[in-house]
């Protein structure tokens, strides 16, 4: 069998990471979260290559008791 060469594509995007909407560079992770209420989460974000400072909210979902 011959050998095939692939090439790899990293899509931060495709596995749910953020970028800075500023530069468009990858944020690891925020500098501070914080819960606001009913599951509500604030994360705070700087970006290391043009520092930019920008905020997310995401609702955690909370299964039914069984």
């Amino acid at each position: 069998m011959p050998l095939q060469s692939a090439t790899v594509v990293f899509a931060p995007r495709s596995l749910g990471l953020r970028s800075c909407p500023h530069c468009d560079e990858l944020v690891v992770a925020p500098e501070v979260s914080e819960f606001v209420s009913d599951g509500k989460v604030r994360h705070f974000w700087s970006c290391d290559s043009c520092g930019h400072e920008f905020k997310t909210a995401v609702r955690l979902s909370v299964p039914e008791a069984a």
